[in-house]
């Protein structure tokens, strides 16, 4: 199963997520359970090609324990 690398960082009431692997990520959907926008949901990661994903909450921050990644390849169990 493909596990993709995470990053968090939080600035001026927006975390910026970005995300890396090693190997192809199909379908990445990423979930807070909070209201906001992101800048970019639901998209292929592909190898070693990093990407940066802004989310902006309607209220405060969420905490990192409340990140979700959904993902084709982990409801498959393929590599």
């Amino acid at each position: 199963v493909v596990f993709p690398v995470v990053q968090l960082a939080a600035k001026n009431n927006t975390l910026a997520i970005t995300l890396s692997s090693t190997q192809l990520v199909k379908d990445l959907f990423l979930d807070f359970n909070v209201p906001g926008h992101w800048s970019n949901n639901f998209f292929d990661l592909l190898t070693a090609r990093p990407v940066t994903v802004v989310f902006t909450p309607k209220g405060n921050l969420p905490t990192e324990d409340e990140f979700h990644l959904l993902y084709l390849n982990a409801h498959l169990g393929v590599a």
